[in-house]
C-alpha cells in the first residue's frame, strides 16, 4: 500500500488536491468529505476487480467515480474515470492499467483517503495470464484491441428505461451505423476533414442518447486528426467500430445475452 504524500507515492506531483467546491459552503464541504471517506473503499474495490479481471465491475466503479468525483468538485477524476469505463467495457487491459494507475495517482494527492492500493506493477499485470494474448499486448500496444479478447457484450443506453427516449435512441443507432461506416471510408480515403467532422458529431451526440462510452474515444480521435497521429486514429477507429457493433437500444434487444451480461451504462 502507498500512503498519500509519502516518498513512495504513485503521484508524480505531491501537490495536495482539494475539492473545487469545498469552499463554496458547508453543504459542499460535507459532500466532499463524504466522497473522500468513501473513496478509499472504492479504490480497493477497483484493485480487487482488476485482480479478478472483472471488467463489468470495473466499468461500474469507473462510472461511479466519474459521476461522483465531478459532482463534489474533484474534476481531476473525470478524464481517467471516463477512459477506464470505456476500456473496461471494451476489455482493453492495457488501457485499464493506464487509467487505474492515473486514478490512483490522483487519489494519492487527496488528504483523508487513506492507503492507496499499489498492485499496478508490470509483474503484477503479467501474473495469472497464462495465455499469450495479454503478453502480446504488452509487446505490441498498437494492437491492443486485437489482443484483448473483446467479447460481444451489448452496450445499452443509460436512457433505455425512458420510454420517451426510445424512438430517439433508435434513430441515433441508425445514424451511428451510417456515421461509423463513413468514418471508416474517410480514413480509407485519408479525408481528414470529413473524419474530424464525424468524430466531432459522435463526441457531441452519443452522450445525449445515453451512450457515454463513445465520448472519450471520439474526443481522442478528434484530437489526433490535426497532428495526423495515425496510430491513435487507427486504434480509436477500431475501438469505435467495436462499440458501434455492440450498441443496443435496450437490454431486451440483446436476445443472445442474459441480463447479467448486459453492460448497461446506468448511473450506479
Amino acid at each position: 500500500v502507498i500512503k498519500p504524500g509519502s516518498a513512495d507515492s504513485l503521484s508524480s506531483e505531491n501537490i495536495p488536491l482539494e475539492s473545487t467546491l469545498s469552499t463554496k459552503n458547508a453543504h459542499y464541504a460535507e459532500l466532499a468529505a463524504s466522497f473522500t471517506a468513501r473513496l478509499g473503499g472504492k479504490l480497493r474495490e477497483i484493485d480487487e476487480a482488476w485482480s479478478r479481471r472483472d471488467h463489468h465491475e470495473l466499468a461500474k466503479l469507473a462510472h461511479w467515480l466519474r459521476g461522483a468525483g465531478g459532482t463534489v468538485g474533484f474534476d481531476s477524476f473525470t478524464h481517467p474515470a471516463t477512459r477506464l469505463e470505456s476500456a473496461a467495457i471494451a476489455q482493453d487491459d492495457m488501457m485499464c492499467v493506464s487509467s487505474i494507475r492515473e486514478v490512483f495517482q490522483i487519489a494519492g494527492r487527496i488528504a483523508g483517503v487513506g492507503e492507496i492500493p499499489s498492485l499496478l506493477h508490470d509483474d503484477k499485470f503479467r501474473e495469472n495470464d497464462e495465455n499469450c494474448e495479454v503478453q502480446q499486448c504488452i509487446k505490441e500496444p498498437a494492437n491492443t484491441l486485437q489482443c484483448s479478447s473483446i467479447e460481444t457484450i451489448p452496450i445499452v443506453s443509460r436512457l433505455a428505461g425512458n420510454a420517451k427516449m426510445h424512438g430517439l435512441i433508435v434513430d441515433f443507432l441508425g445514424s451511428l451505423a451510417d456515421k461509423e461506416a463513413a468514418m471508416q471510408q474517410a480514413w480509407k480515403d485519408q479525408d481528414y476533414e470529413e473524419l474530424e467532422t464525424l468524430a466531432r458529431w459522435l463526441k457531441g451526440s452519443a452522450g445525449t442518447f445515453g451512450f457515454d462510452v463513445f465520448t472519450e474515444p471520439a474526443s481522442e480521435l478528434e484530437s489526433a486528426i490535426p497532428t495526423r497521429s495515425v496510430d491513435v486514429i487507427s486504434t480509436q477507429l477500431e475501438y469505435i467500430r467495436d462499440l458501434s457493433r455492440r450498441a443496443q437500444c435496450s437490454a431486451s434487444d440483446a436476445d443472445n445475452c442474459s441480463m447479467s451480461d448486459v453492460t448497461q451504462l446506468s448511473g450506479g
